[in-house]
């Protein structure tokens, strides 16, 4: 799944989980199953900054 072109910044389905809003374009979470399949997670800047949201990083 590939995402839709925009010219505005980040694609207006990333939904930001902390404020709920669109436009979310910060990645704090990224879960790679063994089958290679990847699941993102977004957040406004302000947001993960605000609660605290770890930058990306590797967990096992």
């Amino acid at each position: 799944m590939s995402e839709p072109e925009s010219g505005n910044g980040p694609a207006p389905y990333r939904i930001c989980p902390i404020c709920q809003e669109p436009g979310a374009d910060a990645l704090t979470h990224l879960l790679v199953t063994e089958s290679g399949g990847a699941y993102p997670r977004y957040t406004h800047p302000g947001c993960a900054a605000a609660v605290g949201a770890p930058q990306v990083g590797v967990s096992r």
